[in-house]
């Protein structure tokens, strides 16, 4: 995640297929095929913050700062071993800047 000019990661506490969701559309994905939790870092463990825990998407929202979550950003008791992680059907289209 990239918040307030630094990147950080998710804490999986809470993590669920439509968070997950809310994730991959963010990214220019369709849909999330799967979220990883369970306190493995499935891709590796992050560094940095951990902004957010706890969160509760419905799967609608646009961003994942549109979810309800419980700890305040920076103020988390996760691990990195607790990184979320996510998996999204389809290829994302990129758009050219000029």
């Amino acid at each position: 995640m990239f918040y307030n000019g630094v990147w950080g990661t998710v804490c999986d506490v809470g993590w669920d297929l439509d968070d997950a969701r809310v994730v991959c559309r963010q990214l220019g994905y369709p849909d999330a095929i799967q979220a990883m939790f369970n306190e493995s870092a499935f891709f590796g463990e992050g560094s940095g913050l951990i902004l957010m825990s706890n969160i509760s998407c419905n799967g609608t929202e646009r961003q994942l700062f549109d979810c309800f979550f419980e700890t305040p950003v920076g103020e988390d008791e996760c691990t990195h071993a607790m990184d979320a992680g996510v998996r999204c059907k389809g290829k994302i289209h990129m758009v050219k800047k000029s």
